[in-house]
Order: C-alpha cells, then structure tokens, then sequence
C-alpha cells in the first residue's frame, strides 16, 4: 500500500460529469475574458514560484463577479445556487 492511503482505480466520471465539467471550464473562461482588460496586476508580496500571474484575473476581479461566477458554477455542478448543498445526491 502507497503512502498515504489505499490506492483505487481510476474511474472516468460519467458523460453528464464531463459535460458539467466542460461547462464549468466554459464559465471559467467567459468570467476572465469579461474582466482581463479590468483586473489588476499585484505580484507583490507573493512567495516565489506563485502561480499568481497565471490566476490573477480571476483573483482579482471584484467580488460581485466572484459571486456570481460561484453562484452559477454552483447551479452548472448541480448545487443550490445560494447555499452550494447538493439539490440531488450525485450518482458519480
């Protein structure tokens, strides 16, 4: 046994997974194009080797458009969209 626990399987996650997935990297993405031009750039203070520079936009992007990108990735995954509870048991 490998440290750190029982090793199992891989299992692919199942077609509807995936496709929430693909729409969770879709809403990803238009949440960053919509503020890249807006989003600053604060590097400072960060340890060396950050990834910072590669998650800024989405880091720095004012709350209300986190928020909103939180609530709608909640209702994508299959969650309440205000608390983030499961509104069916996930079946994989």
């Amino acid at each position: 046994m490998a440290e750190g626990g029982p090793q199992r399987d891989p299992v692919r996650p199942s077609p509807e997974r995936i496709a929430r997935l693909r729409a969770l990297a879709d809403l990803h993405d238009e949440f960053v194009r919509r503020n890249a031009d807006s989003a600053p750039f604060h590097p400072e203070g960060r340890p060396a080797g950050s990834d910072y520079n590669q998650h800024h936009v989405f880091l720095e992007m004012p709350a209300a458009e986190q928020d909103e990108f939180f609530r709608r990735a909640r209702e994508i995954m299959g969650l309440d969209p205000v608390t983030g509870h499961w509104l069916e048991p996930p079946t994989s």
